[in-house]
């Protein structure tokens, strides 16, 4: 059943290729016919903003991960696609926001990864249906980046984490903002 949440055609076509450079093109074959998204074989989301592609498309994909490479491969591999993905949508939709801006000088200051977390936070907020915010944790240099409705835990549960692919975007986003810090 469709949730009705939508990520940008050009977001997922991001994920979706840098899944493809982590796993291999045939892998990448076996995860569309498992997750039902055989037609992704053939075509990937056009370059486009357009809010196509629906949260339990994308948590089918990851839950299919985890099912053929196991808990521990999967999230290695989500992990790695993470910060492909952070990489390259950087590159992509990161550079305007960030003009004048070099980590941790200027006029963000020692706030400065604080600051983009919360603009990476905004920039997935405005662009598709994914809720998020960021908060000060207690330890210094901390944040929580919190996702309300997560587009891979959506219809799954776990004793354990399965969010691994954001953890690896989230981590190169902190890895990017702090300068390499």
């Amino acid at each position: 059943m469709k949730s009705g949440l939508y990520y940008p055609n050009s977001f997922v076509r991001i994920v979706l290729q840098a899944l493809e450079e982590v796993v291999g093109r045939g892998a990448m074959t076996t995860l569309y016919s498992h997750s039902n998204l055989a037609n992704l074989s053939e075509s990937l989301p056009p370059e486009n903003m357009e809010n196509k592609f629906d949260f339990s498309d994308f948590s089918a994909l990851f839950n299919t991960l985890q099912t053929i490479f196991g808990e521990r491969g999967s999230r290695s591999l989500a992990i790695r696609a993470g910060r492909i993905t952070f990489e390259r949508g950087f590159r992509i939709f990161g550079k305007e926001s960030e003009k004048g801006s070099e980590p941790g000088t200027g006029p963000l200051g020692k706030h400065s990864v604080f600051i983009r977390l919360n603009r990476l936070s905004n920039f997935l907020n405005s662009v598709s249906d994914q809720r998020s915010n960021v908060t000060a944790a207690d330890a210094p240099d901390t944040f929580h980046f919190n996702i309300q409705v997560c587009p891979i835990c959506l219809e799954r549960s776990s004793p354990e984490a399965i969010c691994s692919f954001f953890e690896g975007l989230l981590s190169e986003a902190a890895h990017t903002f702090s300068g390499g810090l």
